[in-house]
C-alpha cells in the first residue's frame, strides 16, 4: 500500500497526515468508529508547550462523513480524548482543525496523535472554547 504524506509546517511543529497508512482498531469509548489514521507531529528548534492548540488539515477520505462531523482526535495513547475546533471545512474535501494537545513535546522530537473517523451517526464534538480557553470568539456560531 503506497502511502502519501501531506507535510504541513507550522512554525515549530510540522505534521504528517498520512490517511492511505493502514487503519488501527478504534479505541473510542463506544467503540463505533471503525477507522483511525496516524498523525506524526514533528517540533523544530523550540520545544512545543502542553496545552498547545495545532493546526492540521484533514484530508477527506472516502469512509469520513462529507462534514467531517465523525472525526476526534487522541493521544498516542489512544484512551485520551484531544479537544478540537473545526476552523472550516470544504465538504469531501478537505478541513482545517485546530487539536490541543495535552502534554509538551521537546525541541527536535517526533510523536504521534491519531484521528478516528467513520462513525455515520457521531453529530459534531468540536469545542473552540475548549482548544483555545478564554481566548475564543466564534462570532454568535456554537462551538
Amino acid at each position: 500500500m503506497k502511502i502519501v504524506p501531506v507535510l504541513i509546517a507550522l512554525g515549530v511543529v510540522a505534521i504528517v497526515l498520512a490517511l492511505n497508512a493502514p487503519s488501527v482498531s478504534a479505541w473510542s469509548e463506544d467503540n463505533n468508529f471503525g477507522l483511525a489514521r496516524q498523525i506524526t507531529i514533528t517540533t523544530g528548534e523550540n520545544d512545543t508547550p502542553a496545552n498547545y492548540p495545532i493546526k492540521v488539515t484533514v484530508p477527506y477520505n472516502i469512509l469520513m462523513s462529507p462534514n467531517f462531523s465523525d472525526i476526534r482526535f487522541y493521544e498516542n495513547d489512544n484512551v485520551n480524548v484531544l479537544n478540537y475546533w473545526t476552523e472550516n471545512y470544504y465538504p469531501s474535501d478537505n478541513a482545517t482543525v485546530w487539536v490541543k494537545l495535552t502534554t509538551p513535546i521537546p525541541a527536535n522530537t517526533t510523536t504521534s496523535i491519531y484521528i478516528y473517523y467513520g462513525y455515520s451517526a457521531a453529530s459534531e464534538n468540536d469545542n473552540g472554547k475548549l482548544v483555545f480557553d478564554n481566548l475564543f470568539d466564534n462570532f454568535g456560531v456554537d462551538n
